[in-house]
């Protein structure tokens, strides 16, 4: 599995985090693989979100592709 994280360009309080999981067949000719992408509020501004706040909430939700 690889992934890469960026900055989401369109709303800069979020990071896009991509990855690539493949598998390969028994003779390493041919990989297929599913990419995933996801979104999710930056670590550093949810950092002090929390520490600034009383406050906290979970949210619990799934990834669908």
């Amino acid at each position: 599995m690889w992934y890469l994280a960026t900055k989401n360009l369109e709303i800069p309080q979020l990071r896009d985090v991509y990855a690539i999981v493949w598998e390969t067949d028994d003779f390493d000719t041919t990989a297929e693989g599913t990419i995933y992408g996801i979104s999710s509020l930056r670590p550093d501004l949810y950092t002090k979100s929390l520490e600034s706040s009383k406050n906290t909430f979970r949210i619990d939700g799934r990834v669908v592709t």
